[in-house]
């Protein structure tokens, strides 16, 4: 469902941001993306994060610390060189990408 902006959206994100900062165990940095990003803007009511970080390869042995905040690992979900995670409590999307991955700089297309 689509509802106008809310200005919790951005408190939701940095509660997340500091969660995860807190959790995960490797070097990570974490954006706000997507509609709910957008002050003003229409969205569905659901937190997208772009976690950027050094190495890939190192979410799936770091995944135990994300999944103890309630976020279910996906791996990839479709897209390759992408880590995906989710959290129903609260709906928030984890999307992981490694530092100069192309979709980055494209706003995760």
């Amino acid at each position: 469902m689509i509802c106008a902006y809310k200005d919790e959206w951005q408190t939701d994100f940095e509660t997340e941001k500091a969660l995860i900062t807190a959790q995960y165990q490797g070097d990570i940095e974490l954006f706000h993306i997507g509609s709910t990003a957008v002050k003003g803007l229409y969205a569905k009511d659901c937190i997208d994060i772009l976690g950027v970080v050094h190495q890939l390869a190192d979410v799936a042995n770091l995944a135990h610390g994300l999944t103890a905040l309630g976020y279910r690992y996906k791996s990839a979900y479709g897209i390759e060189g992408r880590e995906y995670f989710s959290k129903q409590q609260r709906k928030v999307h984890l999307h992981i990408f490694q530092a100069g991955d192309k979709r980055i700089a494209n706003g995760n297309d």
